[in-house]
């Protein structure tokens, strides 16, 4: 029984649909969806640098729809797309990826792991290494490096930690040694967008430990405002190396090219 039952079913399913009018409509006993070839797209150019997507623009060297999108998706992230085609969607030509250094934030580091991060990993002069700090437009990368580099292993747990600052011995000379409070928030500005606009600087809490050894963290402390300072240098950086080829080289360009963010 139950076997013709489904033959029953399977002779209804290959059986073509059916219509009736009623009250000036046409209706269909099957759902029946819309089978068309679409248009064809390209794959997209895969580039790491701002720079190589102006230059892929201005050479023209592949057709381009009249209106095309630069979308700056995130801090690391512009997509090259085309206008809308017969289908409703976009072709993405180019996608440009930032290639930044990886750092951990919220990850305890060992010393002289740490330091070496910090070095090659965030923006700042490190000819003058002090533990003194400015209010304006700072960066406390040497300062941080300074505290790592002379804390005394040991002395942590001396004199604890209650939650907000912490109080280290710093080794000051070669025979003196000083307590000191770690300087919490710090102002850094790590590489973490593009290298042709400028790396955005955002604070961070700054912990250390002593387990086995001294070790240090940074923690953001922004809530991700750097990523909306980072997409807006992208933005403006885009329109105004756009703007510099046009004038410099007196081109016109055969499509519109807006800049969203």
């Amino acid at each position: 029984m139950d076997g013709l039952k489904e033959a029953m079913e399977y002779l209804v399913n290959i059986s073509g649909p059916h219509y009736k009018e009623h009250e000036e409509k046409l209706f269909s006993d099957k759902p029946m969806h819309l089978i068309h070839k679409k248009e064809p797209v390209a794959e997209p150019i895969e580039m790491h640098t701002l720079d190589s997507l102006v230059d892929y623009i201005w050479s023209e060297s592949d057709k381009m729809s009249p209106d095309m999108l630069i979308h700056v998706k995130s801090p690391t992230e512009v997509s090259l797309l085309s206008g809308l085609n017969s289908d409703r969607e976009r072709e993405e030509l180019v996608r440009v990826t930032a290639m930044v250094p990886e750092f951990t934030f919220g990850k305890f580091y060992g010393a002289e792991e740490f330091v070496i991060n910090v070095m090659s990993k965030f923006v700042g002069e490190m000819d003058e290494i002090s533990l003194e700090r400015t209010d304006d437009g700072r960066n406390d990368k040497a300062v941080i490096l300074k505290y790592v580099g002379t804390s005394q292993s040991g002395t942590l747990q001396d004199y604890g930690d209650d939650g907000v600052s912490q109080k280290v011995t710093i080794q000051k000379t070669v025979t003196s040694r000083d307590e000191d409070i770690v300087p919490n928030p710090v102002h850094l500005a790590p590489y973490r967008t593009f290298l042709e606009v400028e790396q955005p600087a955002s604070d961070f809490i700054f912990r250390i430990r002593d387990d086995t050894g001294i070790a240090a963290a940074l923690f953001e402390a922004d809530g991700g405002a750097w990523k909306l300072a980072a997409i807006h240098a992208v933005r403006t950086y885009i329109e105004e190396k756009l703007g510099m080829c046009k004038q410099r080289d007196s081109l016109e360009l055969s499509s519109n090219f807006t800049i969203i963010a």
